[in-house]
């Protein structure tokens, strides 16, 4: 009989703590909680009435299970929580974003694609965030708990997203409760932690004192009453642990010490149970047969949980054998069924057990066994067979055929694109194998790829020196150390690595070999911040570009030309950043990953195609469809990067105010922080540099500029903070201050040509002219070299007008401003500030129409709350002698064509009474003014409207009055 209670038995307190955190998430409130325990003592029994009393709820919950048995699987809980979401149904097919295809990564029953192929890096955060908003989504509109149990066995991954959702859990609808043992492990370093921050908190499960343990006993024998003296011996032996109470009390029946006379239980005098759960389980398998005991052997070897056709086929029973074994072992409350298929122990410790009285040659024996049965079942050795089978051929002491093994699983994982699972299988590979530079050299790329660099480099630094003729291996695995740490903005680490296998390989090193590594110093180079220096590179680069394009076509063996078109990509990629038209380089990539196969550089090249279009034109609309792609293919950092530039790039084209660009940036910014990727920190923080110097915002743009520091200086972090003040201080009409700040930054060679110091360039050529430092030849230049990009060509032809105008062509400065205002359209503050700019010189000159077009940037700036900027649109009018528009309350009501003009809301006013066909004297007494005033308004309506006379003015006035007369107007 089954000695299970059917009720929870003395954990009123501990589920009533879990339980007032249930409805929590539906307010948006979530929390974490870690029942501790020791082995037997109830966690899971409380953890399921917890999740029951959710269900009841309407909560939706996710179970997982973390195992240090089994097959290798990095993320074990959250694929078997998100596996059985799938299953019911639930999991979210839309509000994912590219985080779903990195689910199917984890979960091969999540439809996603198959090969993503791309080489894009899969951060165990990035996965955390996609769990986090598979949670969040779900939760709705209930709530959520997740429930992930034996969590001391966790593996790294499974920690580090665990750590992730408690940071992130208070905005989410969502509970997590996750239940572990009292002994040491990383969890519990990894709980203490997340205590001391605030965000979980634990729950000890103590062992149950001596009432609870004769409810216990009650409740497992369905009485009423049991025997006093049965209640004692239960208490003493088990010291309240639930699981030995059940375990003895099923053995005191199966041995006859205790039984049922009628409606009560009675003891047989004189019983001494067994003193630990190791002999209470020895003692049952003792009574089971053999081929029970061969099975739960085999079944233990496997794990804690275990399919039934490889067990079948590793016992070497026949099916009725078999299923008579199974049913036996059930009934001895040893195993029971899981999913279809699979069975597990009844307790982990059960488990334990039987694997502690197993003998070692028994276990050999049943883990080769094993190893066939798995690898028969699957002849094309996918990885997850080949994972079940490596781990089993290394318990049965075949370490070389398990390392193998792993070496293919590794392999396959990379190809398809699941690089955690890459580098587990190849770590346990390089583990396993004697040393074999070409497998490292395959974890030494797969560690880049994951941006694990300083632990490739420490796998690398542990090896021998190199010896014998053939290092190609060891000058691969430098070169692409080389490459990772160019990719990790490591410069000096870059310059070790092309070092080392330049010593290695000499002055005979094969000519793929000396390509790879020119390419390299050539990516190296576009470190300098000296565009003069990289000018003088940017020759040298297109030959090394065009050497490693033509050996990707004459390479003997595909590898090889593989391998060169590789490294002509990168070249292509380094010739872009150095060149200063930066023209045809995309194209190049794009053929080359074409030709060859390479998909990761055919999506770098698209998305370069995309990127140039948005600098020469400003036109975001192809970025966004490879943002879109990113997406889809879960490429999360690709897809941030992508949405923190096209965020950047709002900030120069927004027409109206830019609070949604700021929200943008910021969720940027900290979606990157919680991915841990500080490149794309400084994308977002230099946006938001940006927008504050575009709003003349010197607070905020002081408080994004030490954000900014703090995160670390770069080049293109210093050129934005130079161009944003400098931005600022041109608004503000502090003309000298902004120029002296692009001078600074000229003098620090962070002013060039080309790439991101291109856009302070221009401004300086325009700010230079206007203040006589720079000459018309080397305006000409400027437009020459630098106008690839619409940003630049705005600053570049209106500079170009004023010189123009200075030497008396008023066509061809006609013709600059012309070019100047097209460049301009999608950009309106550099366009009105332009107008700020050139307005001096264009009335002194006799060319473009400066009052319009000042009056024009004066009313924007106001509109858009520029104040400065409107202040100092207003300076220059009155510099020039024109009239100047009045800002008073009531300004919205003037119509815009209106105010352009120079209409003053109390002329307005006077204009709409005007039209009402009023008198001067009424008019005054309306407004409370003196005849005489209102006769000046309307001699000021007169001049600004171009009309000849009174009733013209009425006649243009006439059309408009109804709608736009301020209502205080009509009091009678």
């Amino acid at each position: 009989m089954r000695t299970r209670s059917a009720v929870l038995v003395g954990r009123t307190a501990e589920l009533a703590t879990l339980t007032q955190w249930l409805p929590e998430p539906a307010s948006g409130a979530g929390r974490g909680w870690f029942c501790s325990g020791a082995p037997g003592v109830g966690k899971s029994r409380l953890v399921a009435e917890a999740a029951a009393q959710a269900t009841a709820s309407g909560l939706v919950v996710m179970h997982g299970r973390a195992s240090s048995v089994g097959p290798v699987s990095p993320l074990r809980p959250f694929a078997e929580a998100l596996a059985a979401l799938h299953r019911r149904g639930l999991l979210p097919k839309d509000n994912l974003g590219g985080y779903r295809p990195l689910l199917a990564r984890v979960v091969p029953q999540v439809p996603g694609p198959g090969q993503l192929g791309i080489g894009e890096p899969v951060p165990t955060v990035a996965f955390a965030e996609a769990v986090l908003r598979v949670l969040t989504v779900v939760a709705e509109p209930a709530g959520c708990l997740l429930v992930l149990e034996d969590m001391q066995d966790a593996d790294t991954e499974t920690l580090a997203v665990v750590d992730y959702l408690l940071d992130h859990l208070a905005d989410a609808p969502v509970t997590l409760l996750c239940a572990l043992r009292d002994e040491p492990a990383d969890t519990r370093q990894m709980l203490a932690t997340a205590e001391q921050r605030g965000v979980a908190e634990s729950l000890p499960i103590r062992p149950l004192d001596r009432e609870h343990t004769g409810l216990l006993v009650a409740a497992c024998l369905t009485c009423e009453q049991p025997p006093g003296d049965l209640v004692e011996l239960a208490w003493q032996h088990s010291a309240g642990n639930p699981l030995l109470v059940e375990e003895l009390l099923y053995d005191l029946i199966d041995v006859g010490q205790l039984h049922r006379d009628g409606e009560r239980w009675r003891m047989v005098a004189g019983s001494t149970p067994p003193r630990s759960m190791l002999q209470l389980v020895a003692a049952r398998i003792e009574r089971l047969g053999g081929l029970t005991r061969q099975l739960l052997v085999t079944a233990a070897v496997y794990g804690d949980r275990f399919p039934l056709t490889p067990a079948e086929a590793a016992v070497a029973a026949g099916e009725v054998e078999f299923c008579g074994a199974i049913q036996e072992a059930t009934a001895a409350q040893l195993i029971v069924a899981a999913e279809p298929g699979w069975c597990r122990f009844h307790h982990p410790l059960t488990h334990t057990a039987v694997l502690d009285l197993a003998s070692v040659a028994e276990r050999r024996r049943a883990a080769e066994r094993l190893a066939e049965a798995v690898l028969a079942e699957d002849p094309e050795r996918t990885g997850t067979t080949c994972r079940v089978a490596g781990r089993l051929l290394a318990e049965a002491g075949q370490p070389r055929a398990a390392g193998e093994l792993y070496a293919h699983a590794g392999r396959e994982a990379w190809r398809t694109g699941a690089l955690e699972l890459a580098v587990a299988d190849l770590t346990e590979a390089v583990r396993l194998l004697p040393p074999d530079e070409s497998l490292i050299g395959d974890l030494v790329r797969v560690l880049i790829d994951t941006w694990q660099l300083d632990r490739a480099l420490e796998l690398v630094d542990q090896l021998p020196p190199a010896i014998g003729p053939d290092r190609t291996c060891r000058v691969f695995i430098h070169l692409d150390l080389a490459w990772g740490s160019i990719l990790a903005t490591r410069r000096s680490e870059g310059q070790r690595q092309l070092a080392s296998a330049r010593a290695l390989t000499g002055n005979s090193g094969s000519e793929l070999e000396r390509t790879h590594h020119d390419v390299l110093e050539l990516c190296l180079a576009t470190y300098s911040s000296n565009w003069q220096a990289l000018k003088d590179v940017a020759p040298r680069a297109r030959a090394v570009a065009e050497g490693a394009e033509r050996l990707s076509r004459t390479a003997v063996g595909a590898d090889a030309r593989r391998s060169a078109a590789e490294a002509a990509c990168r070249g292509w990629l380094a010739l872009y950043v150095l060149s200063e038209e930066g023209c045809g380089e995309g194209e190049r990539i794009a053929a080359l990953a074409e030709e060859h196969n390479l998909p990761g550089w055919q999506f770098h090249a698209r998305m370069h195609s995309a990127l140039l279009q948005l600098e020469n034109e400003g036109d975001g609309s192809l970025l966004r469809a490879v943002h879109s792609q990113a997406e889809r293919l879960g490429m999360v950092g690709q897809a941030l990067l992508l949405e923190s530039n096209l965020w950047v790039e709002r900030v120069p084209l927004a027409e109206g105010s830019l609070e949604p660009v700021l929200a943008g940036l910021t969720g940027c910014l900290d979606q990157a922080r919680r991915l841990r990727d500080v490149s794309m920190e400084w994308v977002a923080l230099m946006g938001l540099v940006l927008a504050a110097g575009y709003r003349a915002d010197r607070a905020a743009l002081a408080e994004a500029m030490t954000r900014l520091e703090a995160s670390g200086t770069s080049k293109m972090g210093m050129t934005a903070v130079g161009l944003a003040s400098a931005i600022c201080l041109a608004l503000e009409g502090r003309d000298r201050e902004a120029l002296a700040t692009l001078q600074d930054l000229a003098r620090q060679q962070l002013v060039g040509p080309n790439g991101e110091g291109s856009l302070p360039y221009a401004l300086l050529q325009l700010l230079g002219t206007m203040a006589g430092t720079i000459q018309p030849p080397e305006v000409a230049t400027a437009l020459e070299t630098a106008s690839r990009r619409r940003w630049c060509r705005q600053f570049l032809h209106a500079a170009a007008a004023v010189h123009a105008g200075r030497q008396g062509d008023r066509a061809k400065a006609e013709q600059h401003a012309k070019q100047a205002r097209i460049a301009a359209e999608v950009y309106p503050v550099t366009r009105h500030l332009i107008a700020r700019l050139v307005a001096p010189a264009a009335t002194a000159d006799g060319w473009g129409n400066p009052i319009e077009d000042l009056r024009i940037a004066e009313a924007w700036f106001h509109d858009q709350g520029v104040a400065p900027a409107a202040r100092s649109c207003r300076d220059v009018l009155r510099t020039l002698g024109a009239s100047i528009p009045q800002r008073r309350g009531g300004t919205e009501a003037v119509p815009a064509e209106l105010r352009t003009l120079g209409v003053t809301v109390r002329e307005y006013e006077v204009g709409q009474l005007v039209a009402d066909h009023l008198g001067n004297r009424a008019i005054g007494e309306r407004l409370h003014i003196s005849p005489r005033t209102v006769e000046k308004h309307i001699a000021a309506l007169i001049s600004k409207l171009a009309v000849p006379d009174r009733q013209a003015l009425i006649d243009q006035l006439a059309d408009n009055h109804r709608t736009s007369l301020p209502k205080q107007h009509h009091r009678p």
